[in-house]
């Protein structure tokens, strides 16, 4: 599940400069890669559905495919209802099992994260 989200989120981060014309784009921030990792894993581990507005495009240019579910999931509305198909509520709850990725590697390429 963990790199079928990861690249969703690598997918909807590199669309950003489809489709731009370079000589209008202001360069973009520094992305911080291992803070929205850790970001994604406590949403996981603690169920908190208000996480995922924080995480996610907010509006229905929002694209995610699932490890769990078949086909592209569109717009933050269906992202929401995806995360509380698995049990997520407003501020979370207490889970018995916990998420964790061990070494995390990236690497910048400008405006890009692999």
């Amino acid at each position: 599940m963990a790199k079928a989200s990861l690249l969703a989120a690598f997918f909807l981060m590199a669309g950003w400069s489809c489709g731009v014309d370079e000589s209008t784009r202001t360069a973009a921030p520094a992305f911080q890669t291992d803070e929205v990792v850790g970001q994604w894993v406590s949403m996981w581990n603690t169920y908190d559905l208000s996480l995922v507005d924080s995480l996610f495009l907010t509006d229905n240019r929002l694209t995610y495919f699932s490890s769990e579910k078949e086909g592209l999931i569109r717009g933050i509305e269906a992202v929401r209802e995806h995360h509380v198909g698995f049990g997520f509520v407003e501020g979370g709850k207490e889970q018995e099992n916990t998420l964790w990725l061990d070494d995390l590697q990236t690497q910048s390429f400008g405006e890009t994260v692999s």
